[in-house]
């Protein structure tokens, strides 16, 4: 039960990062918390979180004064905590590329020990199916990104005698 995975974060003084599929979890998770009174042990971390939200719980995560983060992926793109120790997922994830970059944050420290924690009950695989298809490029949007990238080239070559774009005869 993760409840009991926290519980020991806690006691031995690790830091632990909870990823979450939804904000939506993540407050029922946090409110539930409650119950146990450590609420106040843990910080959130998701993109709609105003800029000085997310700064102060990065900070607090970071320095050590809150070792539980409770996150969705938005945690991680340009953060950079080596002394992470304990990863787990509360739900699976969208793909098996996502999963591997947030547990690929676990004990970036030398000589420190991480732990991946996956647990899931077989109703939660409905959010694979969402965010797959979220994550999923579409036709159409690799039709439009061909498409600048042809745009680009093509201004580049007007505009520049670089070498990479001529090619000389010998």
């Amino acid at each position: 039960m993760l409840i009991n995975h926290i519980k020991r974060c806690l006691l031995y003084n690790k830091k632990c990062l909870i990823y979450f599929p939804t904000v939506r979890l993540i407050e029922d998770f946090k409110a539930y918390l409650c119950f146990y009174n450590y609420d106040k042990k843990v910080v959130t971390y998701y993109a709609t979180m105003k800029k000085n939200d997310k700064n102060e719980s990065e900070e607090h995560f970071r320095n050590g004064e809150i070792k539980i983060m409770l996150a969705t992926k938005a945690f991680g793109m340009g953060i950079d905590i080596n002394d992470i120790e304990v990863i787990i997922h509360f739900a699976p994830t969208g793909n098996t590329c996502d999963y591997l970059q947030e547990v690929g944050r676990a004990a970036r420290k030398e000589k420190l020990q991480g732990t991946a924690i996956h647990n899931f009950m077989s109703n939660d695989f409905q959010y694979i199916n969402r965010f797959h298809g979220i994550s999923t490029l579409k036709k159409y949007q690799l039709v439009e990104i061909i498409k600048k990238i042809y745009l680009i080239y093509m201004k580049e070559r007007q505009n520049s005698k670089s070498k990479f774009y001529t090619k000389k005869k010998k």
